[in-house]
């Protein structure tokens, strides 16, 4: 085996694909003078156009190749970082609309040419274990440069969002070395580009014909949309209870050790436990987060609530996308897990519209409570679907 193989540069480009701005994502749209509100309309808006591209982001991968759709999607997302040093709503919109409407090619997809190449090397059943190692790695080298974000942004947000382009750029260069498997039957070659509707019928055949995959794909997706639209508020709740600025970096350091210190373990951890059960625990950490965050106000213990939020990202990155990549039989894999993201982006959207409603007539800390309230009888009345299709 070679020493910087395709396995260790997804490893890099892993931790590469990481925000370095994430710290301060909200904060300088804070520092522009943006509102709650004007923060939460860029965030809708941006979700519902990473709503609206989700699926065909998947169909476009799998047409002209997941190597060059990542590559297209990293420099995207560098340019998008950079938009956000105009300084203004219209410049952070259009920088927001950037970052994740090029994303979406990226979703999905990184995970789809993983999961191929390994195949390609007879090493398919590693899929969780490996994937367990490149979230560690991504999230220990995440770790280390969020924790200076702060620190960075104090002294130059201008430099700030130009590493954060950087390393964007850099992953680009990381995906183009790595190798793409060559399919037997390559639905790029049957179809072509012209013909992407064909991804898009196969994709929904798959999930259609699998009770399983499909009460799978939407339970996992639906919490993790939810996890994710909250996340978008962490730093509004740091600013509510008083954290300083530098301490920001140290809170999202925080989450990314949690990740790396069980992203290895937990295809061993959750190897005898079924897939509904799993979803649940993602379920029961997210709404836990939710109603702990409306209450918590010490500075130390708001960092440890913030790892109910983390577990399940790094639960679905690690174990959900293999038991999903397993129950995937067709050529069509980047569009049906990109149907997944469909479902979290109308979970991710549905609440952070809540958020910005409530937030107009409630405390930050209450409309997470009340946020919290509403998911646990969404997840009530959900669940029970995932266990009746893995009987």
């Amino acid at each position: 085996m070679k020493w910087f193989d395709d396995v260790k540069k997804y490893y890099v480009f892993r931790g590469l694909n990481k925000r370095f701005v994430i710290p301060v994502w909200v904060v300088v749209m804070l520092d522009g003078g943006l509102s709650v509100q004007e923060i939460a309309l860029i965030a809708i808006v941006s979700s519902i156009l990473n709503f609206i591209l989700e699926v065909p982001s998947g169909t476009i991968s799998d047409s002209i190749g997941h190597k060059q759709a990542l590559i297209i999607s990293m420099l995207g997302q560098g340019a998008g970082m950079l938009f956000f040093l105009g300084g203004s709503f219209w410049w952070m919109l259009a920088g927001s609309l950037t970052y994740w409407g090029m994303g979406t090619l990226m979703s999905g997809t990184h995970q789809a040419l993983f999961y191929e190449r390994l195949v390609e090397l007879k090493r398919g059943d590693e899929y969780q274990k490996l994937m367990g190692r490149a979230r560690a790695v991504s999230s220990l080298w995440s770790m280390v440069t969020v924790a200076f974000t702060g620190l960075v942004y104090a002294w130059s947000p201008t430099v700030t969002f130009v590493i954060g382009a950087m390393l964007f750029w850099i992953g680009a260069i990381v995906v183009n070395s790595m190798s793409e498997a060559k399919r037997e039957t390559s639905v790029k070659e049957r179809e072509g580009f012209s013909q992407l509707a064909g991804h898009f019928r196969e994709a929904f055949r798959t999930l259609r014909s699998s009770k399983k995959l499909f009460w799978l794909t939407v339970s996992s997706s639906t919490i993790l949309g939810a996890a994710w639209g909250m996340g978008e508020f962490q730093q509004v709740i740091l600013e509510d209870i008083g954290l300083a600025l530098s301490l920001f970096g140290v809170f999202y350091a925080m989450k990314r050790l949690f990740a790396a210190a069980t992203a290895p373990f937990l295809h061993r951890i959750f190897k005898r436990i079924s897939a509904p059960s799993i979803v649940t625990l993602m379920a029961i950490s997210v709404t836990a987060y939710c109603l702990l965050a409306g209450m918590v106000t010490n500075h130390v213990a708001i960092l440890f609530v913030a790892l109910c939020i983390s577990a399940p990202f790094v639960i679905h990155s690690v174990v959900v996308n293999g038991l999903l990549n397993d129950l995937i039989p067709t050529g069509s894999r980047a569009t049906t897990l990109s149907m997944g993201m469909f479902v979290h982006n109308v979970a991710k959207i549905a609440v952070m519209g809540a958020v910005g409603a409530l937030s107009a007539v409630l405390s930050i800390g209450l409309t997470h409570i009340m946020i919290g309230v509403l998911m646990a009888l969404v997840f009530f009345f959900m669940l029970p679907m995932t266990y009746r299709a893995y009987r």
